[in-house]
């Protein structure tokens, strides 16, 4: 009986396990675009957009960064700060190899179960999380001073994944 038991738990923990508790994990190296502006992301960061984007980096104690299409369907956008000073990057990543993460966006918890990855010379050093919807949510870390760091919140609509995707894999270090 005993040698019944723990074959057959173990087929129940692995039929229990489904494809969707994961997600897809896509690699891309970082990729300039001809024609799209270069502008300043982060004190010691570009990146690039296509035509068509408004907005910009600004702020007096430290940067603010938000970017977006015409009608708003595609947003890049960042904010940390304290009560003094505006921060380039906010929480490291704890763990990169972690599959997903659970972020708060617009006062509900998601899981960001998707994950993009951009490599420099086939090295790590982007990881970005979303989520599979028709409104996709994401959260971009970045390797900075050799730490994976919170670097920009983004939000766009399905159809328009491969041109946040082009913007993204963009991010080059000065």
């Amino acid at each position: 009986m005993k040698q019944f038991i723990l074959p057959a738990l173990f087929c129940l923990m692995i039929a229990s396990c489904s494809k969707g508790d994961v997600g897809r994990i896509t690699v891309y190296e970082l990729e300039q675009n001809p024609g799209w502006s270069t502008e300043s992301f982060k004190t010691n960061y570009t990146i690039q957009f296509p035509s068509g984007f408004t907005g910009s980096m600004t702020g007096f104690e430290g940067n603010v960064f938000d970017k977006a299409n015409a009608d708003l369907s595609t947003h890049l956008w960042y904010g940390y700060s304290n009560s003094l000073i505006c921060f380039d990057f906010r929480d490291t990543l704890p763990n990169i190899n972690q599959p997903f993460i659970q972020v708060m966006f617009n006062g509900q918890v998601l899981t960001l179960s998707d994950r993009i990855e951009f490599t420099s010379n086939h090295e790590l050093i982007g990881i970005f999380y979303h989520t599979d919807a028709q409104q996709i949510n994401g959260r971009l870390f970045w390797k900075d001073d050799g730490v994976f760091k919170e670097a920009a919140d983004a939000n766009y609509l399905v159809g328009d994944e491969q041109q946040m995707i082009r913007i993204l894999r963009s991010v080059q270090h000065r």
